[in-house]
C-alpha cells in the first residue's frame, strides 16, 4: 500500500501544474521536477526541481526535510550506506542523510556515478560527438584512476564506450 501511495504522489508531482503546492509545515511550491530517486530503505524521495533545487521528502510523513539550492544541472544521484551522492555541474556532493548536510565535495564533472564501499566511479563526456572516460576515485587514498580512455580504449577494459551506464554490485563491490 505504501508503494502505491508513493507512486501516486510521484504521479501527482509529475503531472501537477507548476505552482501547485505540496503540504509540509506550510504550502511550498516545488513546481515540476527533472530527476528523482526513491529510497525505500530510508523512507525518502529525492528530487531536483526545475530551479536545480534538491528536495528531500520523508515518505512516511510527506514532509519536506531539506531544500538545497544547487549551482548547476544535476546529472545523476545515488544513495549508498547512509549518504546521497549528487553529480551536479562540475562537482559531486556527498550528503549525510542523518544530518542532511553536505560533508564532502569532489571537483569531478560526472554524468553518471556509481558508489562502492571503497570508491566512487564516474563517467564523463555524454555528448554525441565524444567517447566517454570512466574513472575510479578511491575514498581512502584520494587516488583517481582512469579505467576507460576515449582515445585508446583501456588497459582494464578492451572496449570503447559511448555514454556508459555504470553501476556497482554491492555484494562484490565491483563495477
Amino acid at each position: 500500500m505504501k508503494k502505491w501511495l508513493i507512486l501516486l504522489c510521484l504521479c501527482f508531482l509529475a503531472l501537477s501544474i507548476p505552482g501547485s503546492p505540496v503540504k509540509a509545515e506550510s504550502s511550498v511550491n516545488v513546481g515540476m521536477f527533472k530527476k528523482w530517486k526513491l529510497d525505500e530503505n530510508n523512507n525518502y524521495l529525492y528530487f531536483v526541481s526545475e530551479e536545480n533545487e534538491l528536495i528531500l521528502i520523508n515518505t512516511d510523513s510527506m514532509v519536506i526535510d531539506l531544500r538545497l539550492k544547487l549551482e548547476d544541472i544535476v546529472y545523476d544521484m545515488e544513495v549508498y550506506n547512509g549518504f546521497l551522492y549528487v553529480a551536479a555541474g562540475v562537482e559531486v556532493k556527498k550528503i549525510e542523510l542523518s544530518t542532511k548536510t553536505v560533508i564532502e565535495t569532489w571537483p569531478f564533472r560526472a554524468f553518471d556515478i556509481a558508489i562502492g564501499e571503497k570508491a566512487l566511479f564516474y563517467a564523463t563526456g555524454q555528448s554525441y560527438s565524444s567517447w566517454d572516460h570512466v574513472y575510479a576515485y578511491e575514498f581512502k587514498s584520494g587516488k583517481q584512476t582512469q579505467l576507460i580512455s576515449n582515445r585508446t580504449g583501456s588497459t582494464f577494459i578492451s572496449e570503447r564506450y559511448h555514454q556508459p551506464a555504470i553501476t556497482v554490485d554491492h555484494e562484490t563491490d565491483l563495477l
